[in-house]
């Protein structure tokens, strides 16, 4: 028979577990996607607008401002920038997304 008890039955010893507390990150998060058309398009922008080479597959760029431009799949990046900051780049709907 299975053993179905919760691991939080028991009472956690903070110290001994590996808990760190730490302030929530900071920054803002984006996705640019395009269609294969448009990849050139949509990789120039995005290098243009964010002072650095387009990154290679699944590597990342260190942008002009201190962020980063990322490359995580054929034809979509994750940019990170500073707070409530705007997307670098907003494709029309016939280029891609963001």
């Amino acid at each position: 028979m299975v053993d179905r008890a919760s691991p939080f039955a028991a009472p956690v010893d903070a110290e001994r577990a590996g808990i760190t507390l730490s302030a929530p990150p900071r920054g803002s998060l984006w996705q640019v996607a395009c269609w294969p058309e448009t990849y050139g398009v949509i990789e120039a922008a995005l290098a243009k607008t964010c002072g650095c080479p387009p990154p290679a597959p699944n590597t990342a760029m260190e942008t002009s401002d201190g962020g980063l431009l990322t490359r995580v799949e054929p034809l979509k990046w994750w940019v990170l920038g500073a707070d409530d900051a705007d997307c670098p780049v907003t494709p029309e709907p016939a280029q891609g997304a963001s």
